[in-house]
C-alpha cells in the first residue's frame, strides 16, 4: 500500500477582534490597526471563504503537490 498526499494553496480570511473606547474616531482605529499594532483580543479563521488559489494568481508557482510516500513530489501543477 502506497501512501500519498496533495498540498493545496488556498486563500482565506483571517478576522482579527480589537476593543477600542467609544469616543476614538475611525481615523484613529484605522491607524492605530494599521500603522501602530493595536492590541487584539481574539482572531479566527473565516473557513467559509477558503478558495483555490489559481496559479496565475501565484506567480505561475504550484498550488497543487502531490507527494508520494517519501515525501517526494510526484506532480506540481506550476514550477516550485
Amino acid at each position: 500500500m502506497k501512501n500519498v498526499y496533495k498540498d493545496t494553496k488556498l486563500t482565506i480570511w483571517h478576522r482579527t477582534y480589537f476593543e477600542f473606547e467609544d469616543n476614538i474616531s475611525n481615523e484613529v482605529i484605522i491607524n492605530s490597526i494599521q500603522n501602530e499594532g493595536a492590541e487584539h483580543y481574539d482572531s479566527e479563521y473565516l473557513l467559509d471563504t477558503t478558495e483555490d488559489l489559481p496559479v496565475d494568481e501565484n506567480m505561475g508557482f504550484a498550488t497543487e503537490e502531490i507527494y508520494n510516500d517519501n515525501n517526494e513530489i510526484i506532480f506540481a501543477n506550476g514550477k516550485h
